[in-house]
Formats: structure tokens, sequence, C-alpha cells
């Protein structure tokens, strides 16, 4: 089986080691042993004492490194009189404040480990639940939450090892052990396994759901901010999710698959642009329908579309960065389409002219002069409001643009 979970102690399997075995150990940036008596590395210490660091810091040095810095790793082969041994020494982050950018480093790490492997032809690669020990002392992230992530990272890569195919699988990871020594928390990892274990690989998993991440975003902002009104505001954005459907979509489709959830955010705006045109078509026609509630329905689904948005621009250091830039800055050209169209909307059904609705949505975006009797007509805010709205829209969207039209690397360079 691909990935597996063990509860022993790493160093203990060290003994049945094979040439195609490589065994994990949670190193602190220098490869030296740790002050505290207990973790990973003490245990490597303790059981092969100075000739493990000898050799650690030989290998260091061959690489002309004084230290690791933290999300990388570094393969070393071990030569005992009884026992040849392969570790591979991963510098996990310190966790300050739980937060993406220090879990963005605890996912490097598992990359670089997976990578190490790779290149020296490992079958069998035995790991501790990084992150766990000491670097975690303040318990800013519980450890279901660090095993989620270990998890993931693990499943997903053997998905991806199953859509390259052919025979470069011949010599590629045929197994990630995942190893814990608590019996409570070994328990809790094989109930995460065997939820996850029937999909058989065939699709990516999350390492959490939408409200598991809420909550983390929640306690990064509790543990980030020093000052009421910014954490109060903060919060209040995450909090206002809980009442969104197209958050409830992102969580129920992410139960499913990385994939699922990936398809039901895209098909939102489409199925929003789907939903206004059909209520301007009623308009459009002697079908009864009322006013208010075709109003308040547009500003509820112009709410979801926002909320989201302005999460992205003040909660753009506690959350998850996109994985695909260029996707992000169409879904907010299709999110733009929406909201003219859900502003056609109001102005159909407040009015009942139909699809001249829209051309009002229209005019008002781009600075075009209304009829006086149409703006007459319109008891409420609706203008102000929309010219606000898309005011902000406007930026977020110009901030993207800039974003994605900045220098980057090539695949081929």
């Amino acid at each position: 089986m691909p990935v597996e979970i063990v509860r022993s102690n790493i160093v203990d399997l060290i003994k049945y080691s094979t040439k195609v075995s490589a065994y994990v150990n949670a190193a602190n940036p220098y490869l030296l042993s740790d002050c505290e008596n207990s973790g990973v590395n003490y245990s490597f210490f303790d059981r092969f004492g100075d000739t493990f660091q000898k050799r650690n810091l030989e290998t260091l040095e061959s690489k002309n490194l004084r230290k690791l810095n933290r999300g990388d790793a570094l393969l070393v082969e071990h030569v005992d009189e009884k026992l040849n041994y392969i570790v591979i020494n991963a510098v996990s982050p310190v966790f300050k404040y739980g937060d993406e950018k220090e879990l963005s480093v605890l996912r490097k790490c598992y990359k670089s480990i997976f990578h190490l492997a790779e290149d020296r032809k490992i079958e069998r690669l035995y790991i501790p639940i990084l992150g766990a020990g000491s670097f975690n002392k303040n318990e800013k992230l519980p450890y279901d939450s660090l095993f989620r992530l270990a998890y993931a990272e693990a499943y997903n890569y053997f998905v991806d090892l199953s859509k390259r195919g052919g025979e470069e699988l011949y010599h590629e990871l045929k197994s990630i052990i995942f190893v814990i020594i608590d019996e409570t928390k070994f328990k809790m990892a094989n109930e995460i396994h065997n939820h996850h274990i029937k999909h058989n690989y065939k699709k990516k998993i999350l390492e959490r759901t939408a409200c598991e991440a809420q909550v983390h975003y929640y306690r990064s902002v509790n543990e980030r901010d020093q000052f009421w009104v910014t954490k109060r505001f903060r919060q209040m954005l995450l909090f206002i999710h809980y009442f969104l459907i197209g958050f409830w979509v992102k969580q129920v489709s992410g139960k499913l698959s990385w994939e699922s959830r990936r398809i039901a955010l895209e098909l939102m705006p489409l199925v929003k642009i789907t939903a206004a045109l059909i209520m301007i078509s009623i308009f459009s026609f002697d079908i009864p329908y009322n006013s208010l509630i075709c109003i308040i329905i547009s500003y509820y689904l112009i709410l979801d579309t926002l909320v989201p948005l302005a999460a992205f621009v003040f909660l753009n250091d506690v959350l998850k960065p996109s994985a695909n830039p260029i996707r992000s800055l169409v879904l907010l050209l299709l999110n733009y389409v929406e909201l003219l169209f859900m502003f056609g909307v109001i102005y159909s059904s407040a009015l009942g002219i139909g699809w001249n609705g829209l051309s009002i949505s229209l005019n008002v975006n781009y600075g075009i002069d209304i009829d006086t009797n149409t703006i007459t007509s319109l008891k409420g805010p609706y203008i102000l409001i929309q010219n606000i709205i898309m005011g902000f829209f406007n930026l977020v969207i110009f901030g993207n643009l800039i974003s994605a039209l900045s220098p980057r690397k090539y695949i081929n360079q």
C-alpha cells in the first residue's frame, strides 16, 4: 500500500533497513543534537551517538553548506560496523503563529524529502509527523492538523505519480510509512487513513475541509493581530462566510475530493450568471414575481461573491495563497461579469423593465449618463451601492493583473 501508518519508534525500524529504505529525522538547521531528551532527533543521537553527528556534518560540509534552511532536507548515508542505513534530515518550521506562511514551509519540507527519495531511488520511506515536537511547543497547531497535512502531501504525491504512468514507476517511491509512537495519535491517524484509502489514489485529497480551514484562519488572526479593531474586523469577515452558500458548496464538494472542490468553485460564477439571465428573462414576460424577494436574492448572491473577495484582500497574510494566479484572475473576471448581471436583475426587478435593467447596470458601471426619469423611479441607493462595489472590484482586478504580469521564472529557465 503506497501510504501506511505504523506504531513504533522510528529508530527501532532501522534494524530492518535495506538499500532501498530511508528514515526521516526531524533535525535542527545545524544537524546537531537537541538539548531536550525527547523527540525524534534525540532518538537518533541517543541510538547512534557521535558517529551519527559526525557523518551528518561531513555530508553538510561536502555540500558547502553551514546549515539547512527551514523547509530543506539533506540525505545522509550512514555506514555503521553492524548496519548501513540512509537518513534524510528534514528541518521543519518553528510555529510562531501556525499560519499559512509557516505551513507552506512545512509542505516544502515534505516535497524536499520526496524529491531526495526519488533521486536516490528509495522505495520505502519512513517519516515521523514533522513539526509536532519541539518546534510546536506552544501547540499553535494541533497534532491532527499536522498529520492531515503530512497525509495529504503523501497521498497526493502518489496520485500525481499514478498520472505519470509508464516505465517511470519502476524506480519510483513505492511506499511512504508514517511512524507514530503515541497510541491515541496512532488511532486518530488510522481513522483519517481509513477514510481516504477507499478512493484508491484516484483523486487528490484536501488536508482540511472549508470549516476546518476557517477555524484555523480564525486562530491565526487571534494570535497574530495586536490591534482590537483589525482583529475584530478580520474575524467578522471569517464569521460571515458561514452564512454564504458558496462556503457550503466548498465544504461539501471538498469532502469528495480536491478536484470536486476545484470544479465546484469554477462553476459557481457561471451558475450565478445563468440564474441572473433566467430572472431577467422572467421579468421580460408577463410572469408574476415579487420584486422585493428578487432584490434580496440578488444582493445575497452579490454578498456571496464580495465577502470572499474582501477576505482575499484583508486576510491575505492568513489565507492559503492561490495555486494558480492566472486561474484566480480568470475567476475574478467571471465574478465581475456576474456582479454586472446581478445588478441588472436588481434594476429589472425594481423597475419592471426586463432586459433594459442590464443596460442600466452597464451604463452605471461605465459612467454613461442615465435617463433622469429612470433615476427618479429607483427608490433606493442602488446606483451608489453598485458604484462602491464595482469600484472596489476594479481595484482588486487591477492589483491581480499587475501581480499576474510581474516577471516570473518559466519552466525551461
